[in-house]
């Protein structure tokens, strides 16, 4: 393991154990870290390495109000998370659990995310996305039936039209 990605972690466990909010204050961290040199590549592995041991074992707020115990959960990269809302990941995980997606489709939407030049996406977004990704749809109505959250959105609204 590269020697700086090993600082980076040091860095982060230091501001942990000083109760900080490290997932809070993460773009603030991230620039500091630039600051002192480190690339993005870098700091992102360290993230990952903190975090996807976090949530590993329980630690992370983010996924404490799914109502199950995953036995294997794809973790979102740094890069990803920037791009989707917080609430967002949690409905994606949340139809991972309820298998009303796959892990095909969770990459497709994650691909498609990333390249579309999204603020960042919110449920309007992730709605364009699933549409966009998921070809029955039967298994759409069961989406908008199963998420609350949807069932405001009109299935004619156009995203890229302001």
């Amino acid at each position: 393991m590269n020697s700086n990605i090993i600082e980076i972690v040091t860095i982060l466990v230091q501001k942990l154990l000083h109760n900080e909010d490290v997932q809070e204050n993460e773009e603030e961290i991230i620039n500091g870290l630039l600051d002192l040199g480190y690339e993005l590549k870098e700091i992102e592995i360290a993230f990952e390495l903190i975090f996807s041991s976090a949530e590993i074992i329980g630690l992370s707020d983010s996924f404490q109000n799914l109502k199950y115990l995953p036995t294997s959960t794809r973790i979102l990269s740094l890069r990803e998370r920037i791009v989707f809302t917080e609430e967002a990941q949690l409905i994606l995980m949340e139809l991972l659990y309820q298998k009303l997606l796959t892990d095909g489709e969770l990459e497709d939407i994650i691909q498609k995310a990333s390249s579309i030049a999204f603020e960042e996406a919110g449920k309007n977004e992730l709605w364009y996305l699933l549409k966009t990704s998921i070809r029955d749809r039967t298994v759409l109505a069961r989406i908008k039936h199963h998420i609350p959250v949807f069932t405001t959105i009109k299935d004619g609204e156009n995203l890229f039209v302001h």
